[in-house]
């Protein structure tokens, strides 16, 4: 069993899925209204800013986080922006849990480590 042929199978079965097909769909969906398109990627900065912050240790102010979490209510309000981001979110379960899978022979080559000096 060859895995890079088991990789290409795997990701022609991606693009095959409902949680692929989905997204691509209402991902055409939102690129296709301009100022939809602006307000996700325009979500997408902020959120990506803040998470920056968090990973940097920096103390995120309360008021951020109401700010952007009232971003997403708002464009969330929108139906195709709507069903792009649980399309979105769907697939993301999806490749988490794949990559889990993937990367399990990986946690059979974990070492405990022993006393200091050992």
């Amino acid at each position: 069993m060859n895995p890079y042929d088991r990789a290409y199978e795997l990701a022609r079965a991606i693009k095959a899925s409902p949680e692929y097909q989905r997204l691509t769909e209402t991902l055409a969906r939102v690129k296709s209204n301009e100022s939809a398109w602006r307000m996700v990627q325009d979500f997408r900065q902020r959120q990506a800013a803040l998470e920056m912050d968090q990973l940097l240790g920096k103390e995120v102010p309360p008021e951020e986080e109401k700010k952007l979490h009232d971003l997403y209510e708002l464009i969330s309000g929108y139906p195709d922006i709507r069903a792009y981001l649980e399309a979105e979110a769907i697939f993301g379960r999806l490749m988490a849990d794949l990559q889990k899978i993937i990367a399990e022979p990986l946690a059979a080559l974990e070492v405990e480590p022993g006393p200091a000096g050992e």
